[in-house]
């Protein structure tokens, strides 16, 4: 069940609802949602549990609040780069697109608010439908570059082709995020992950011709 959130329509109610996004965020970081109460939230913010209560019926809602914001960070950047314009510049430079991609994932992310992100999809439906959302959308638009790159009609060993290939990029975000490198070795991770990616589209034009 979704819970209901209010929407503050004037300056200072909007200013508090951020403040208490805000400290719930870090307090969900550092601590783990299921570790955190609404008492903690209100205190560390500054404001009464009563106001807390008066935008947020509880902890959950403040929970889909914080999922909603980053629903839509992820929207923006997918929108951006989900246009006409990116799959022609696929087409000419497809590595350059490539570390466009990778690198707009990684300027989206929190790494400690992801990896509660990620931890809370096995517990909370409304988390992993989210974050199922965002994998499809990533998975249809590398499909798509792959199926204007290579100019070939749709087919089901190229949409699995695809599916390795959003792996290989959702893996080297969460490795350049989580692990600890310098930015020479972050930038060789992403070098190197957009060769193996070029391989695959390669070989797969070589099969191809040869059908």
């Amino acid at each position: 069940m979704v819970k209901e959130v209010r929407t503050p329509t004037q300056k200072r109610s909007i200013d508090k609802t951020k403040k208490i996004l805000n400290t719930a965020k870090a307090l969900f970081s550092k601590k783990n949602y299921f570790n955190v109460t609404t008492n903690e939230i209100a205190k560390e913010a500054g404001v009464s549990i009563g106001t807390l209560y008066s935008y947020f019926s509880d902890k959950e809602a403040i929970l889909v609040a914080l999922l909603n914001d980053y629903n839509a960070s992820f929207i923006t950047i997918f929108d951006d780069i989900n246009t006409q314009d990116f799959l022609e510049l696929f087409k000419s430079e497809p590595r350059r697109c490539l570390e466009l991609l990778i690198n707009k994932l990684l300027k989206n992310e929190n790494e400690e608010f992801h990896n509660q992100i990620e931890m809370l999809a096995f517990t909370i439906p409304q988390v992993k439908s989210v974050l199922e959302n965002h994998n499809h959308k990533v998975k249809e638009l590398t499909y798509h570059c792959f199926l204007h790159y290579i100019d070939v009609e749709e087919s089901a060993e190229l949409k699995a082709l695809s599916t390795i290939i959003f792996n290989i990029i959702s893996s080297t975000v969460d490795e350049i995020i989580y692990s600890n490198h310098s930015n020479k070795e972050k930038e060789l991770l992403k070098a190197k992950s957009i060769d193996c990616i070029m391989l695959i589209i390669n070989n797969a034009i070589e099969l191809s011709k040869l059908k």
